[in-house]
C-alpha cells in the first residue's frame, strides 16, 4: 500500500491500495502524486490534494509515469505509443486550473522537476536513437521551461547531464556523466550543480558518486539549498552524505553505519530516510539536524 504519514502523530490512511501496484510517490504542499496501472493494466499518474479528489493523468498519450510535484503544478512524463523506449513528452499539469502543458522535442523527454518559476527536465533528442534506454549511448542535455514566459532553453554541455532537480530558486542540481560511459550508470556519476540558466561556466561539482550496487537509482535529494546522496567513503562503505551548495563540503553521517540506506529526502530540519538492518524489513528513519 502507499500510505500517508503525519510525522507529527503518527497517524497513517492509505492513499492508494497494493492491488494498483503504486510507486514513485511525489507529496508537496498538501498534494500527491503517485505512479500507478489502471484497470487496462497500464502505467498512469494520480494525483490528489486538499481542493482536487483523486484524478487519474489522460490526455493523447498511452501511458504515464515519473510524477513530481511542486509550485502548485504537476510534472510526469507521458508516452506516445505503448513503447517504453519510444517518443514521450514532458507534461505540466496545473493544480488549481487543471490545464496541462505538454513539453515535447525530438525523441525523448524525462525526469522532470517543478517550482512555482521553473520546469526542468532531460531531453535525449541528441542521442542517437532519441531515447533513454541503458544499453547506448543516452545522451543528454538539461532544459529549463520558464511557467511565466513558456520559453525553454537548454543547457547545452559536452557528455550526457539528466536527472536535474530544483534546488532553490536560483540554482539546480543534475547527474552528469562523460560520453565513455555506455549509459548513465547510477553506481558513478557526477552530482553537479548550477543557476537555473542557460549559463554553465559557473557549474561546479558537488561530489563524485559511486555507490556499491545497492543504491542504483536512488537518486540525490535537494530542499532549499541542502543536497544529500547516498554513495560510497574512501573505504567504499556506503553512507548518507550531506552539503549545503551555498558552501560545498561533503559530511558522511556516521550514525547509519551498518544500515541498508535508501530513498533520502532532505528537508531544512530533518533528514527522512528508508534503513533496514541485515535480516530485517526496512523502516523510515528520521534524523533531525
Amino acid at each position: 500500500n502507499l500510505m500517508l504519514r503525519a510525522l507529527h502523530s503518527g497517524s497513517e490512511e492509505v492513499v492508494a491500495s497494493a492491488s494498483e501496484h503504486p510507486r514513485r510517490p511525489s507529496l508537496k504542499d498538501g498534494a500527491i502524486a503517485w505512479e500507478g496501472v489502471n484497470t487496462s493494466g497500464k502505467s498512469v499518474v494520480r494525483v490528489r490534494s486538499a481542493s482536487l479528489a483523486t484524478v487519474d493523468m489522460v490526455g493523447a498519450f498511452d501511458h504515464a509515469g515519473e510524477p513530481r510535484l511542486g509550485g502548485g503544478a504537476l510534472v510526469f512524463t507521458a508516452w506516445k505509443t505503448a513503447d517504453d523506449l519510444g517518443d514521450s513528452e514532458v507534461d505540466v499539469y496545473d493544480l488549481s486550473t487543471k490545464a496541462t502543458i505538454a513539453l515535447d522535442g525530438n525523441g525523448q523527454q524525462r525526469f522532470a522537476d517543478v517550482s512555482d518559476a521553473h520546469v526542468l527536465y532531460s531531453d535525449f533528442g541528441e542521442d542517437p536513437d532519441g531515447t533513454f534506454n541503458g544499453n547506448k549511448a543516452d545522451v543528454a542535455d538539461v532544459v529549463i521551461y520558464d511557467r511565466a514566459s513558456r520559453t525553454s532553453v537548454t543547457r547545452k554541455l559536452v557528455g550526457k547531464q539528466a536527472f536535474p532537480r530544483v534546488a532553490s530558486g536560483t540554482a539546480m542540481i543534475y547527474l552528469s556523466w562523460n560520453l565513455i560511459h555506455p549509459e548513465p550508470k547510477m553506481n558513478a556519476y557526477e552530482l553537479m550543480t548550477g543557476p537555473i540558466s542557460a549559463n554553465v561556466a559557473n557549474d561546479a561539482e558537488v561530489a563524485f558518486v559511486t555507490n556499491d550496487g545497492s543504491a542504483s537509482y536512488i537518486l540525490p535529494s535537494v530542499q532549499n539549498g541542502i543536497v544529500e546522496w547516498i554513495g560510497q567513503d574512501v573505504s567504499f562503505a556506503m553512507r548518507l552524505w550531506r552539503t549545503r551548495l551555498d558552501q560545498i563540503a561533503p559530511v558522511a553521517v556516521t550514525e547509519l553505519d551498518g544500515l541498508s540506506l535508501a530513498a533520502p529526502v532532505a528537508h531544512p530540519q530533518f533528514t527522512l530516510l528508508a534503513v533496514q538492518k541485515s535480516g530485517s524489513d526496512p523502516e523510515l528513519r528520521l534524523l533531525t539536524r
